[in-house]
């Protein structure tokens, strides 16, 4: 999660997106990523999802993850990762 400006959130969203279209997606192992904006323009969340974890360390081991996430401690976000406990999906 990313707290920013209101009036900022567009253009976050646009280079979030902008990254990870170019820089994360082709690496292997990446499955989707979401980026959620709240509605007071206040946070960002990202939602990222790999086939595995080892996936996920060799993109945070290329030159690629190294640029990405030295942005983003720029941003200080507040990081968690998580593991999918369950998924309902519609019938």
């Amino acid at each position: 999660m990313i707290d920013g400006k209101p009036e900022e959130q567009e253009t976050l969203i646009r280079d979030l997106a902008d990254f990870i279209e170019t820089r994360m997606r082709p690496h292997k192992g990446f499955v989707s990523a979401r980026l959620y904006a709240t509605d007071d323009g206040k946070q960002v969340i990202e939602q990222f999802e790999w086939t595995d974890h080892a996936s996920y360390m060799a993109y945070r081991r290329s030159e690629d993850g190294e640029t990405g996430f030295e942005w983003l401690r720029k941003q200080k976000p507040s990081i968690q990762h998580m593991t999918l406990a369950h998924t309902i999906d519609a019938e």
